[in-house]
């Protein structure tokens, strides 16, 4: 358990090929400011949940072939999710492990988002 800052532009890892990156697990709240500390706060209701807060879109990860490529929006492309399936691929490998694997069923995500 922990509190992390950190600017949205940090937020990406840089692959060789562009991914989805940037997730945070077991998230009980989370904030967005811009320079004058205005924004939005982000509070899980009943679970934690996942997020990730990036300058760039899933589309814009998965359509480019180099990191190099991608140019970075103006805008905050903001992410919340029930749960985020673990690494690990079955054409090369073994799956992902138990332990990460998303049970299939309906997931539901309360939250609760209030101005800054």
């Amino acid at each position: 358990m922990g509190l992390w800052s950190g600017k949205v532009a940090e937020q990406a890892e840089k692959y060789p090929r562009p991914q989805e990156t940037g997730n945070k697990e077991d998230v009980r709240f989370l904030s967005l400011t811009n320079a004058k500390s205005q924004g939005i706060k982000v509070e899980a209701v009943d679970k934690t949940f996942s997020a990730s807060a990036l300058n760039y879109s899933v589309s814009d990860l998965a359509n480019e072939a180099h990191e190099c490529n991608l140019v970075p929006r103006k805008e905050v492309i903001l992410s919340l999710d029930c749960a985020v399936l673990g690494l690990g691929n079955s054409s090369c490998g073994p799956g992902v492990l138990k332990k990460y694997a998303i049970e299939k069923k309906e997931h539901v995500l309360h939250i609760r988002i209030t101005d800054m």
